[in-house]
């Protein structure tokens, strides 16, 4: 089962689709952090089991859960075919019918995550990194491509340079700086 402490961090991509989309990075990560097990159900293209992250992808105002809500799959029953998700301490029960409702979350888009804060996250590249970092409550990491960061850096005629620990540095107004939220404040050489 995961382990508590890994629903904190939120993995945000730029978009679902591709290897490095949240769809893909979802079943990888699943397959990391909670390994399929005796008691798992397979509905509408995902595979749900106790200690999954999921989050609710319509509004249900009967049972109090809305878009974008998270949650950890608690446990499965199979004799009544219902999934009980925990959502804020509070569980709520699923029809394996009715499981449409629900998406693996270890991962989403940058986009989805619109709204949310995070104690901890992983963020994607390009364009939304911004976005991205402000998501962040108490940590953020960045993890991708030096070139894909600096190509989209270029646009503004900015390049960055990876150091030696694989931090990014993008020049700035008063000198090289570091990712944002970062201690430091310049660039070594």
């Amino acid at each position: 089962m995961i382990a508590e402490h890994h629903v904190d961090i939120q993995v945000l991509c730029p978009m679902n689709r591709g290897a490095f989309g949240a769809r893909a990075l979802n079943l990888e990560l699943q397959r990391a952090l909670n390994p399929p097990g005796e008691s798992r159900v397979e509905r509408f293209g995902w595979s749900f089991g106790p200690g999954d992250k999921v989050m609710q992808v319509v509004n249900d105002y009967d049972r109090d859960v809305y878009n974008g809500d998270l949650g950890v799959v608690r446990r499965i029953d199979q004799e009544e075919s219902a999934l009980i998700v925990q959502f804020d301490g509070r569980e709520v029960g699923y029809d394996f019918g009715e499981l449409d409702e629900l998406v693996l979350a270890y991962a989403t888009t940058i986009h989805k995550s619109q709204g949310s804060e995070y104690p901890a996250g992983d963020r994607g590249q390009e364009r939304r990194i911004t976005t991205a970092l402000v998501k962040a409550a108490q940590m953020a990491r960045l993890i991708g491509i030096a070139r894909v960061a600096s190509h989209s850096r270029s646009r503004r005629s900015e390049r960055a340079t990876p150091r030696q620990d694989g931090a990014l540095c993008f020049p700035g107004r008063y000198g090289p700086r570091i990712k944002p939220r970062s201690n430091r404040s310049r660039c070594e050489a």
